[in-house]
C-alpha cells in the first residue's frame, strides 16, 4: 500500500485486484478495487488448515504449491483477466506467489514486475532438494502451458521472476547463498519498516519502568490463534520467569487474558484485537531481544532497530529466514515443536550476553535503512512505465 500511495502522490493511477473482504478491510477509501470473489466455505478452510499441520520440510512445500498456490492461481486467472481488461494498466505489479498475475501479464504482452516479499526464493532454498525442485519446475511449466504460455526450458521459472523487473523486499546481506543477480533484480528492502518518528507518548508503558541495566525481551507469537495456544509460548514464559533475578523483563504481545498468572517480570501488552500484536516503534526502540517465529517482516522490523533475535520457526519460509538471520550472526534458532524452557533460557542468555549478536543486528540495520524502501521501489516502477511509454501510447496508469 505504501508504494501505491507513493505512485498516486506522483500523479499515477493505481488499481487493485484482491479479494473483496481484504480490499474493504485494508485499502483506503476511494481505492480503485476490482474484487475477486474467491470465498471458500469455512469448512473447506478449516480442513485445509488442519491438513497443513501434518506436513514438515519438503512435504510442506509440496502441499503449499500443489494444494494451495497452483489451484488458487488457476481460479484467479479469469478474474485478473477481467480486471486488466477493465483497468487497462500499463504495468502490472504481481506478488510472486500470485501466479495468475504473471500469466495474464504475459498473455497481454504487458510489462510486469515481480514483488518478492521474503528472501527464501532468492536464496534458492530448493538447491539441496533437487527432486522437489524438478517437480516444482515441471508443475509450473504445466501450469503455464494450460494458459498458452510457451515453455522455455532455459528459463523454467518465468512465472516466478519477471524478465522486466524484480523488486526484492529484502537486502542482499541476508542472502547467505546469494550469487550474481540479473540487472533487473532490485533489492529495495522491506516496505514499512522505517521508524515512525511522529509517534506520540500516550501512556506509561511497562518498559518505561525499567531500571538501569535491566534488559527487555519482547515476545511476538503472531496472530494465528493456534500459535497463541502453543506449548512453545508456555515454555517462553517459564524461561523468562527463570531469568527474573538477572535483570530480564519480558513483554508478551498476546491478549491480556491469555495467561492467568505470569511471573512478576513478565507482562502481557500491546494486543490490538483483530489486528493482532502491535510491534510499535516505541517498543522496538527499547527492546534488547525479540523472540519470534521468524516471519520476514517481523525480523526486518527488529533488525531495522538493531535488535537481535531468538527465532522458533514453524512453517513455510520461516525456517529459511531463521537460517539467514542466524548465518548473518544476528540471532539464534531454537526448536518450536520440542522446545523446553531450558533451551529458550540458554538462547536468551547467549544473545543478551554476547555482544556479537547486537553488533551483527546493527550492521543489518544499516543495510536495511540504506536500501531505500518505498521511494526506491516507486522509482523503479516509474522507470518501467517510462520504458512502456517509449514503445507505445500509454494511458499512464
Amino acid at each position: 500500500m505504501a508504494v501505491a500511495r507513493a505512485l498516486e502522490d506522483r500523479g499515477h493511477q493505481v488499481g487493485w485486484v484482491t479479494h473483496h473482504e481484504v480490499g474493504e478491510r485494508l485499502l483506503p477509501p476511494g481505492a480503485f478495487i476490482v474484487p475477486l470473489d474467491l470465498t471458500a466455505p469455512e469448512s473447506v478452510k478449516a480442513a485445509m488448515a488442519a491438513k497443513s499441520r501434518h506436513f514438515r520440510g519438503p512435504s510442506e512445500i509440496q502441499f503449499l504449491w500443489n494444494d494451495c498456490l497452483l489451484p488458487l492461481g488457476e481460479v484467479m486467472v479469469p478474474g485478473i483477466t477481467a480486471a486488466v481488461d477493465l483497468f487497462e494498466p500499463d504495468v502490472i505489479v504481481v506478488d510472486q506467489l500470485v501466479l495468475a498475475g504473471s500469466v495474464v501479464a504475459q498473455q497481454r504482452g504487458l510489462p510486469w514486475a515481480t514483488m518478492i516479499s521474503a528472501p527464501p526464493p532468492l536464496a534458492d532454498p530448493l538447491a539441496e532438494m533437487p527432486l522437489l525442485a524438478e517437480r516444482l519446475s515441471g508443475s509450473l511449466e504445466a501450469f503455464g502451458r494450460r494458459f498458452g504460455l510457451k515453455p522455455d526450458r532455459g528459463r523454467p521459472s518465468d512465472l516466478l521472476y519477471s524478465r522486466d523487473l524484480v523488486l526484492a523486499l529484502t537486502v542482499e546481506d541476508l542472502l547467505n547463498r546469494a550469487g550474481p543477480r540479473p540487472e533487473h533484480f532490485t533489492f529495495v528492502g522491506p516496505l514499512g519498516v522505517e521508524p515512525d518518528e511522529s509517534s506520540a507518548e500516550v501512556e506509561v508503558r511497562p518498559w518505561d519502568r525499567l531500571g538501569p541495566g535491566e534488559r527487555l525481551v519482547t515476545v511476538t507469537p503472531g496472530s494465528v490463534p493456534a500459535d497463541l495456544e502453543s506449548p512453545f509460548l508456555e515454555a517462553v514464559v517459564e524461561a523468562l520467569g527463570e531469568l527474573s533475578g538477572s535483570g530480564v523483563q519480558g513483554v508478551l504481545l498476546v491478549p491480556p487474558d491469555r495467561f492467568r498468572d505470569l511471573p512478576p517480570n513478565v507482562v502481557a501488552y500491546g494486543w490490538t484485537g483483530g489486528s493482532g500484536p502491535s510491534l510499535s516503534d516505541d517498543l522496538l526502540a527499547r527492546t534488547d531481544l525479540l523472540i519470534s517465529h521468524a516471519g520476514h517482516f517481523t525480523c526486518c522490523r527488529a533488525l531495522s532497530f538493531g535488535v537481535p533475535l531468538v527465532m522458533a520457526p514453524i512453517r513455510y519460509g520461516q525456517p529459511w529466514i531463521a537460517e539467514m538471520v542466524a548465518h548473518a550472526g544476528a540471532g539464534v534458532r531454537v526448536r518450536y515443536h520440542r522446545a523446553r524452557s531450558a533451551e529458550i533460557r540458554h538462547a536468551v542468555g547467549t544473545v543478551l550476553g554476547e555482544p556479537r549478536f547486537g553488533e551483527a543486528a546493527r550492521g543489518l540495520q544499516t543495510s536495511l535503512r540504506a536500501a531505500g524502501g518505498v521511494p526506491v521501489a516507486a522509482d523503479h516502477l516509474e522507470l518501467l512505465l517510462r520504458d512502456r511509454a517509449a514503445t507505445s501510447e500509454p494511458a499512464f496508469r
